[in-house]
This record gives C-alpha cells, structure tokens and sequence, in this order.
C-alpha cells in the first residue's frame, strides 16, 4: 500500500501543483503582452510612462533588471517632456511641468528601492536624494516625509544610526502634515 501512495500520489500531487504554477505564470505573461498592447497603442506619453510603471511594477518583487529596463524607458519619455516644458515654460501649464516632476521623483525613488535591493547603498542614497530634491521643490509633504523614511531606512542597514534616526525623524514631521494616522502610529 506504501508503494502505492508514492507511486501515484506523489507524481499526482506535483503534477497539481505544477499546473497551478503554470497557469500563474500564464496569467502573468497574458497581463504584461496587454500592457504591452497598451504601450504600442498609446499616443499620450503621460499615458505610455504609467504603462510603463506599470510594466515594471510586474518585477517589484526584488533585483529585477526588467524593473529598471521599464523605469528607465519611462524616464527617458520623462526627461523628454520635461526639457520641452523648461524650453516653453512661460506658454505652458505648469501643472503638466509638475505632473512630469512627480513621474521622475518616482522613478528615483524605485531605483533608490532597486538599489538597495541590490545592497547598491550609496546608488541607493544618491537616487532617494535626487528624488527628495525634487519632492521639496514641488513641496510634496507627502512624499518628501517618503524620501527621508527609505534614507533613513538605508542608514540603518549601514548601521549610521544617527543619519537614521535624523531622516526618520524628518519623515515622521512631514507625516504629520499628510494626516495619514498610520505613518505617525
């Protein structure tokens, strides 16, 4: 009788769970061709770097390299549309100047998590950074408060307890104008 439940039920059982992971993966692989279709149909280019955001955030998981190949495209649409709207400043919408600044802060702070994936500390540092640059010159509480708490996060790592403690200091008052009770709990 042993030698029947190994015999039939162990194949059958990886069989199953085998199947499963096929059809996850099958799934997963239908999701980013439409993205893709998106991506190929799309003529907005605010449009194009969310699907591409998108298309990346399918790797968020951890090292991806596929992440940064999609982030890097979006941020290439990015830069773009931003040196066109520093050009023509006066003649624009300076809410589409902005709108383009929060996609690029999003895109450091994604390298900045890649990185520190990677134990990339100081690529890490450098882009959460650049990012927070940007967040403070668009007076973005929100994700300013975003960029000190991943700074302190990657002192911490370092053990740079006193860099640590400032930054998460800094994102604990920036919380507080966003009254979001759960980053000040």
């Amino acid at each position: 009788m042993q030698s029947f439940s190994k015999n039939f039920l162990f194949p059958f059982i990886l069989t199953f769970l085998f199947s499963g992971s096929l059809s996850a993966v099958s799934q997963t692989d239908q999701r980013r061709e439409q993205l893709r279709t998106e991506l190929r149909q799309s003529d907005s280019d605010t449009a194009r770097v969310r699907i591409l955001f998108r298309l990346g955030n399918q790797f968020i998981d951890g090292p991806s390299d596929s992440l940064m190949h999609y982030y890097s495209e979006a941020l290439l649409i990015i830069e773009e549309n931003l040196q066109q709207l520093e050009k023509e400043k006066d003649k624009n919408d300076l809410e589409e100047l902005r709108q383009f600044k929060q996609l690029k802060l999003r895109v450091y702070i994604e390298f900045g998590i890649e990185y520190f994936f990677r134990s990339d500390y100081s690529k890490a540092l450098d882009y959460y950074f650049r990012a927070l640059h940007i967040a403070e010159e668009l007076d973005d509480k929100e994700t300013i408060s975003e960029c000190h708490s991943e700074i302190g996060i990657v002192y911490k790592t370092q053990g740079k307890y006193d860099l640590a403690l400032k930054h998460n200091e800094e994102a604990l008052f920036f919380a507080a104008y966003v009254n979001k009770p759960s980053w000040t709990a």
